[in-house]
C-alpha cells in the first residue's frame, strides 16, 4: 500500500511540474545604451525561446533612490508571433536613479497565470546638471560673446578715462 500511495504521490508531483512549465521562457535582455541616464530612450532587446503564439510583455519601473518614490510602470507588450524583440521605452521622468525590469509572460498551460522572467536593476547614469542631459548648443557660444564685449567696452573705457586724466 505504501508502495502505491508513493507512485501516486510521485505522479502527481510530475504532472504538476510538466503543468507549471510555460511553453516560452526569456532567454536574454540587453540594453542600448548599457548606462543610460534619465529622460533617455533605451532600446530593450529580448530573446525568447519557445512556442509561438505566446501573450508576454517588458516592464519597466523607474524610481529615485533618495525620495524611495517608484513611478507607475511602462507595460509594453510583446508581439506574440515573434522570439526575438527590439522595444523602445523612453524614460519618463527627470529625477530616476534607477530602473528595474522584467518580462512577463502568460503561462498557459498553469491557467493562463503570469510569471515574471529576469528582473533586473539599473542604476542610470546622473551627470552634474541633476541627470538631464543638457546640450552644449549656443548657450557657451553667447557666454563668449558677452565676455569679449566687454573686455572691448572695458578696453576702451580704460582708454578714454587715461585720456581725460592725462589732461
Amino acid at each position: 500500500m505504501k508502495k502505491v500511495i508513493v507512485i501516486l504521490c510521485a505522479l502527481l508531483c510530475a504532472t504538476t511540474a510538466v503543468a507549471i512549465v510555460p511553453s516560452t521562457i526569456v532567454e536574454d535582455i540587453t540594453l542600448n545604451p548599457i548606462n543610460p541616464a534619465p529622460l533617455d530612450t533605451i532600446t530593450f532587446s529580448i530573446s525568447l525561446v519557445g512556442d509561438l503564439p505566446f501573450n508576454g510583455s517588458l516592464i519597466v519601473k523607474e524610481c529615485n533612490f533618495s525620495t524611495g518614490i517608484c513611478y507607475a510602470v511602462q507595460n509594453v507588450s510583446l508581439p506574440g508571433n515573434s522570439l526575438e524583440h527590439a522595444i523602445n521605452v523612453t524614460l519618463m521622468h527627470a529625477d530616476t536613479t534607477y530602473i528595474s525590469y522584467w518580462v512577463s509572460i502568460k503561462n498557459e498551460n498553469n491557467n493562463g497565470t503570469w510569471i515574471d522572467y529576469d528582473a533586473k536593476i539599473l542604476n542610470l547614469t546622473i551627470n552634474n546638471n541633476g541627470g538631464v542631459h543638457q546640450s552644449e548648443g549656443i548657450l557657451p557660444l553667447v557666454i563668449l560673446i558677452i565676455v569679449v564685449v566687454c573686455f572691448i567696452i572695458g578696453y576702451f573705457g580704460f582708454k578714454r578715462l587715461m585720456k581725460k586724466w592725462e589732461k
